[in-house]
């Protein structure tokens, strides 16, 4: 795994993989925030990273829809009942959005990571 990602024949890689001294001069291994046991390891860039890069992770057109949900949100914050989901069908559309809002959050951090 690791030379397919020095060889550029892959862009990333995850697995359970040690951290050692020689790994760590040719690419670069995420920073766990829990411990799982897997590692993602991606090539080492020769550019430098703005420190404001964490504030654009998606680019303009994704800046935009948010600005535009989130301007939807206080404009019409009121007219949003507040009420736990009694119904099946209600429940599992709150599961499902819930597990997308974890997937959604598990990507940007690690988009703000690299």
């Amino acid at each position: 795994m690791i030379g397919e990602v020095v060889y550029k024949k892959a862009d990333m890689a995850i697995g359970s993989l040690t951290i050692n001294e020689e790994r760590s001069e040719i690419i670069d291994f995420s920073v766990p925030f829990v411990e799982t046991g897997i590692s993602v390891m991606v090539a080492r860039s020769n550019g430098t990273v703005s420190p404001s890069a964490f504030l654009d992770p998606g680019g303009p057109t994704f800046t935009i829809g948010k600005s535009v949900w989130l301007l939807w949100g206080i404009v019409f914050n009121n007219s949003v009942p507040i009420e736990n989901p009694k119904g099946t069908t209600s429940k599992i559309m709150v599961l499902v959005w819930a597990f997308f809002a974890v997937i959604f959050l598990a990507s940007y951090t690690l988009t703000w990571l690299l």
